[in-house]
């Protein structure tokens, strides 16, 4: 008989049709992906904290043990997304005042869904190059403040 993940030739029972567990494992994988992704994310959304810590580690893992790895890595995504990362950085600069902006306090240091003052993170809904277009953007509020909850919720979502 043949395999029907690795296309191996095996002898066996009849009713056999992996030639390994490797590839019987790969094809429940291949079956229940979407399934297993829902299970994940839902526990992602339900031990954010949990989920956290967890990222760091394998995070901090990650960059001691394949340094030029992790920094080719973030190289490629510069270079993927310069205008997400060019806007990022303004808009740091703009709400902290460093670099050549002036302090503008247009952001409401609060979680616009939840309303806690807490573990702030910006969230976009657009990533506007400009200056102008960032603070226009603030004032149409698709700029704003999430706490780490509510970041995860928005950013990892349900198919």
């Amino acid at each position: 008989m043949k395999c029907i993940i690795c296309g191996k030739m095996f002898f066996g029972r009849s009713n056999k049709i992996y030639c390994s567990h490797q590839c019987g494992n790969k094809a429940y994988y291949q079956n229940n992906k979407n399934i297993i992704l829902k299970r994940s994310r839902k526990w992602e959304i339900e031990n954010p904290k949990r989920k956290r810590e967890i990222n760091k580690k394998a995070v901090n893992k990650f960059k001691k043990d394949k340094k030029k790895r992790f920094n080719e890595l973030m190289n490629n995504s510069y270079k993927k997304n310069k205008d997400k990362w060019a806007s990022r950085n303004i808009t740091n600069n703009i709400i902290k005042g460093t670099g050549d902006y002036k302090k503008r306090n247009i952001l409401i240091k609060q979680c616009k869904k939840c309303g806690i003052k807490k573990d702030l993170q910006i969230h976009h809904e657009i990533y506007p190059r400009l200056v102008k277009e960032i603070i226009r953007a603030i004032e149409d509020k698709k700029i704003y403040y999430l706490c780490r909850e509510c970041h995860l919720k928005e950013t990892v979502k349900f198919k």
